[in-house]
């Protein structure tokens, strides 16, 4: 029992460490965003609104929905009835 429970709290830091570097995309990325906070490791704050995050394993959306595939950089933000796809492509120097 106490590995299940090492291994959840793993698979959920890794969410966390990458809806850190998700904020930070779209803080750099779009003009409107002027603020984002991860929440959990399964939800995060953009301006004023929270939104439900999925990291590679798509579990449903919300009104508030954001899906990102770390494998193809699959990046898709539904708010309300509007919908963004595009590619989280990023350059580490």
């Amino acid at each position: 029992m106490n590995k299940t429970k090492s291994l959840k709290r793993t698979v959920d830091e890794w969410r966390k460490n990458w809806l850190y570097a998700l904020c930070m995309y779209l803080e750099n990325n779009y003009e409107k965003i002027k603020e984002t906070k991860v929440l959990s490791h399964e939800r995060v704050r953009v301006n004023d609104e929270e939104y439900k995050v999925d990291i590679n394993d798509y579990t449903g959306s919300d009104i508030n929905y954001i899906f990102f595939n770390v494998s193809n950089g699959r990046l898709v933000i539904q708010k309300g009835k509007r919908l963004t796809i595009e590619k989280f492509d990023v350059e580490i120097v």
